[in-house]
């Protein structure tokens, strides 16, 4: 699974540099890093170009289909969690742009923005017993806002 999980990642930063990368934005932990992906997340609009979500969606497809299929995540490593929840990040913008099958693989219709959220807090709040975990749920919570 991390061996497979290391291939997405690397997919997902060939075809899109974060806004982070591209701002030169350096986080000082892991907290900095998912509150920082989450902030971020309304300036991947870009991504509602036809080109650049079909690039990318097999990758995120990856991420959510392993959230939604790894129903006890106790061997996952941090950096995974993490990944998944970029993944899910750029889902989310893609449901927002109206792109088509943005979330499909995880059963969310086309424009669903509130059931992508709802999905997401459902498949991180496995991850709930970490402080990764946690933190996700919270900026989760951001996102609806």
């Amino acid at each position: 699974m991390h061996a497979t999980a290391t291939w997405e990642t690397a997919m997902i930063e060939l075809h899109l540099w974060s806004p982070a990368h591209t701002g030169g934005i350096v986080a000082s932990s892991l907290d900095a890093v998912v509150n920082q992906s989450t902030s971020l997340a309304p300036s991947y609009e870009f991504l509602w170009e036809a080109d650049t979500a079909k690039a990318i969606q097999p990758h995120v497809d990856w991420f959510l289909r392993y959230l939604d299929t790894t129903l006890e995540p106790d061997m996952e490593a941090p950096w995974v969690a993490v990944y998944a929840y970029k993944a899910f990040l750029i889902a989310w913008q893609l449901v927002r742009g109206g792109i088509p099958n943005a979330m499909l693989v995880a059963g969310i219709a086309d424009g669903d923005v509130e059931g992508a959220l709802g999905w997401a807090r459902k498949v991180f709040r496995r991850r709930q017993r970490w402080q990764l975990g946690r933190l996700i749920l919270t900026c989760l919570d951001g996102l609806g806002d």
